[in-house]
């Protein structure tokens, strides 16, 4: 989370489940997509067997935090049954309830539904013990599996051990290797390297230095990486990608504490801290080449960056700290919200904050952030390139029928959505397209 912002918890009880450690699990909803961003990643604990009512009056996220003018005063209602499981009911809300886009009445809720009640978004998700994560300045999020992250950082900060971070490509494994040097004290500087950037050869004389003479080209003596990092930290990202020849120089490195630079006889003690992070398996018995001893120095403390699709409830934090950073007073269209907490983000927070800088970029004269074509397209595609199916085909629509149907429902999107059998979101875009209002069909 970052340093200026805040997460209300309202305790509403314990489900009973409990997650591979033994830690209770309880569900939840955090405020995903909201008009005023002081609610966004507010949440509520559910209690088993309580049924919760979601409605304009409601206080469940803080005074007014249910007040939308979309949201109905008895809207929804949300209840963990005596066997764990999450229910979602409407209650014949003037707009109907949705969840992950689609218009329900009654559903079972699974782990990262969005169910949007009016105008706002709210998360469905289970945590094993629900606080506000410690605000940090580099790793960014309110959830308990960035809370458990920053938890070993500062345990194992302060001590000389080395650290292998695991995670995948875009998690923030260089910002979690500066976090644990940060609360290392230590005296020297932090610097960074990575093992599958170049080719083997440069790479030793970057780590370990050379001598003057020692290949064509060195003129003089250089000291590498590792020295240079006496009394701090080195972070070697992707070790994966270390040939035999690196791994083995690294190994007696850790082993004896010392270097040899390049072309020189002459040994260097160094007190340098290594923090080495893959987004592979390492160890022999999941096919790895990665030599066994080098891996047991190295892995002494391990930290498993989860992915962003697996912390969801950090996405709004995220957002609001990337628009802070490249466009300071910029909102979400919460259509726009909606795409962005479906969609998979198999590139993670690096990925999110791309698209943020790209929807800034193209909405540069707005303030208001929207789903462009270009973005949407984006999310269309998956992992692997394959387009998703299109959506299905919309009836034919006119100003004229809308008119009748808003006239007929006196406002109810609901009612209307059903007369031409569209989504709302579909609708909403027709009522602007034709500049409808269908508060003012409403008695």
């Amino acid at each position: 989370m970052s340093s200026d912002s805040t997460a209300t918890v309202t305790a509403i009880g314990n489900s009973g489940l409990h997650d591979a450690v033994g830690a209770s699990l309880e569900w939840c909803l955090t405020v995903f997509h909201h008009p005023e961003s002081r609610f966004m990643g507010r949440r509520v604990v559910l209690e088993a067997g309580r049924t919760v009512q979601i409605g304009r009056e409601e206080s469940h996220f803080g005074e007014g935090g249910l007040a939308e003018k979309r949201v109905s005063r008895k809207h929804a209602r949300i209840w963990v049954t005596e066997g764990g499981r999450l229910k979602l009911e409407d209650l014949g809300s003037r707009n109907g309830t949705r969840v992950n886009g689609a218009d329900c009445e009654r559903i079972e809720l699974k782990e990262g539904d969005l169910v949007g009640i009016g105008g706002l978004l709210l998360l469905a998700h289970r945590a094993p013990g629900i606080f506000p994560s410690p605000a940090h300045p580099r790793l960014i999020g309110i959830g308990h599996g960035m809370g458990e992250v920053l938890k070993q950082i500062r345990q194992v900060g302060p001590h000389s051990t080395h650290v292998l971070i695991r995670g995948e490509t875009g998690t923030g494994k260089e910002l979690a290797a500066r976090a644990i040097h940060d609360a290392s004290n230590r005296k020297g500087g932090f610097f960074s390297v990575n093992c599958g950037g170049m080719p083997d050869t440069l790479l030793q004389s970057e780590l370990f230095g050379h001598a003057r003479g020692a290949f064509s080209g060195a003129d003089r003596d250089r000291v590498g990486l590792i020295e240079a990092a006496h009394q701090g930290t080195l972070f070697l990202d992707e070790i994966g990608d270390a040939s035999p020849a690196l791994q083995v120089s690294l190994l007696r490195f850790l082993q004896e504490g010392e270097i040899r630079r390049l072309g020189s006889n002459r040994t260097v003690q160094v007190n340098t801290r290594i923090i080495a992070a893959t987004h592979r398996a390492l160890t022999a018995e999941e096919g790895s080449s990665f030599r066994e001893d080098l891996y047991a120095r190295l892995s002494r403390w391990e930290i498993l960056l989860p992915p962003l699709r697996d912390r969801r409830e950090d996405i709004p934090i995220l957002i609001q700290h990337f628009i802070k950073k490249h466009a300071p007073g910029k909102t979400l269209h919460p259509t726009l919200s909606e795409q962005i907490g479906l969609y998979s983000w198999p590139r993670n927070v690096r990925e999110l904050e791309m698209i943020v800088e790209r929807l800034v970029i193209e909405s540069e004269e707005e303030n208001v952030l929207r789903l462009t074509p270009a973005i949407r397209a984006h999310f269309q595609t998956d992992e692997g390139g394959k387009e998703t199916p299109p959506p299905l085909g919309i009836r034919e629509k006119s100003r004229e029928g809308l008119l009748a149907s808003l006239s007929t429902h006196k406002g109810n999107v609901r009612a209307v959505s059903k007369d031409f059998g569209v989504a709302r979101n579909t609708l909403y875009r027709w009522f602007k397209e034709y500049e409808l209002e269908p508060e003012e069909f409403r008695e």
